[in-house]
């Protein structure tokens, strides 16, 4: 009965809280890759709330990664208690670049990809198997179709803007815009097999500039193609929205709460 008692009392304080909603507050690590735009040299230009241009036009807001660049997020607040991704109903998280159509044309999208990885302790990151059917090389400036990608991050225009565009729900992934990202597809990747990554407690985030010169493979084995040249200086990073997040009690007050249950216990049995 003691022993039940414990666990009921651990498992009250260190189950998760309600699915919580946030963004990505912590510049964890970057990569600085080549031809990084300047102007767009602040990490913590990525953090926070999405800042969209819209379909026409692309956002000023973003971290430049340069090309084959990189940045690791994470989602702490300064509370003794951990913020994590979550694996949930729907989407999980929304990655926001700068993207934008070209003439309005949802085919022709000025994208620069980047492949997305998620970390339960930092050191082991599992990537989302991303798809590419772009058939060839595509130069500076020039666009890719969305319809032809899939799982990579900066495809989509950014729609939701907290400062401008208030009755958009940046947490709602069909009206925001970006590239919605759901943890469930990574159920059979061998790191989630295999334990080191939790997709009930992923912690960081890490976006990767794809070098679009075909020397990239897709999931598939296919040669990844994005805007490649002088000017050129990869994928950039205005945002994180967590949809489906996690916001975990303090884990030392289960100890307590267990003290209590056993000495409740031994004054029944006086």
């Amino acid at each position: 009965a003691a022993a039940a008692l414990v666990v009921v009392a651990v498992s009250a304080v260190t189950a998760p809280a309600r699915a919580e909603q946030f963004y990505a507050s912590q510049v964890v690590s970057t990569v600085v890759g080549a031809q990084q735009q300047s102007g767009f040299k602040d990490p913590n230009l990525a953090l926070g709330g999405p800042r969209g241009g819209g379909t026409s036009t692309n956002s000023l807001h973003a971290y430049s990664l340069g090309n084959g660049g990189s940045i690791t997020l994470g989602f702490g607040d300064g509370s003794p208690s951990e913020r994590t991704i979550s694996d949930g109903p729907g989407a999980d998280f929304i990655v926001s670049e700068n993207s934008f159509y070209d003439g309005e044309d949802p085919h022709r999208a000025f994208a620069e990809l980047m492949w997305v990885e998620v970390s339960s302790d930092g050191a082991n990151f599992a990537r989302f198997p991303a798809y590419s059917g772009t058939p060839q090389a595509v130069p500076a400036y020039g666009t890719l179709d969305p319809a032809q990608i899939s799982q990579f991050a900066g495809v989509r225009p950014v729609l939701a803007n907290i400062e401008t565009e208030p009755e958009t729900d940046p947490f709602d992934a069909a009206a925001a815009g970006g590239d919605a990202f759901e943890l469930s597809a990574l159920r059979c990747d061998p790191l989630v097999v295999g334990g080191q990554v939790d997709l009930g407690q992923i912690r960081y985030v890490r976006l990767v500039d794809v070098i679009g010169d075909g020397s990239s493979l897709d999931a598939a084995g296919r040669p990844v193609f994005d805007p490649t040249g002088f000017g050129i200086g990869g994928a950039d990073v205005d945002a994180l929205t967590v949809i489906n997040g996690a916001h975990a009690p303090e884990p030392t007050a289960a100890l307590p709460l267990a003290g209590l249950a056993l000495a409740r216990l031994a004054r029944r049995r006086r």
